[in-house]
């Protein structure tokens, strides 16, 4: 069966990071917005291409990367990973303030990006790796033509990336 590359955008801070109120406030006097580039990485959605992506050469996943593809699975640990982003926020209020606090936050944001591109060793982000078939070889060019055909482009967005105020057209203030 050959690999699916289809793939789907992640949000580095998840929703519920924006939602929480003292948290969501600290984030946006930062600039740092749940919709914005810079909280957005592209990931691969099958466990499968991921795990060959993983098996490839330095070079190709160095080339993924650099090009805001991460090295992870779309949608594994949400959860996990908001409840850990939160509780690393908070602490932070507790602990640092004004200039300290900007930068913690940016180093965690960047600490959060660096599992999802696959940087950490080990990496709390990434799902545990299941066995590549010697037949699963990960084909860029193949990846390319997925990503840029018409049905990935126009393929509906995941829902959650929008808060449920703003789908239903209110705004917090």
């Amino acid at each position: 069966m050959p690999l699916s590359y289809k793939s789907q955008i992640e949000l580095i801070f998840p929703p519920a990071v924006f939602e929480d109120a003292n948290i969501g406030s600290i984030l946006q006097q930062l600039g740092i917005q749940l919709e914005s580039k810079g909280n957005k990485i592209l990931l691969f959605t099958d466990a499968r291409t991921v795990a060959a992506l993983n098996a490839a050469d330095d070079r190709l996943q160095e080339i993924m990367r650099q090009s805001g593809i991460g090295l992870v699975v779309y949608g594994w640990n949400k959860q996990g990973r908001a409840e850990f982003v939160l509780q690393k926020l908070r602490e932070m209020t507790r602990t640092h303030a004004g200039e300290q606090l900007k930068m913690a936050v940016f180093r965690l944001h960047l600490f959060v990006k660096d599992g999802m591109l696959g940087k950490l060793h080990p990496n709390p982000f990434a799902a545990p790796h299941s066995t590549v078939d010697p037949s699963d070889r990960f084909d860029l060019t193949a990846a390319l033509n997925e990503m840029m055909s018409p049905q990935q482009l126009h393929a509906p967005k995941a829902p959650d990336h929008l808060r449920a105020s703003r789908v239903f057209g209110r705004r917090n203030a």
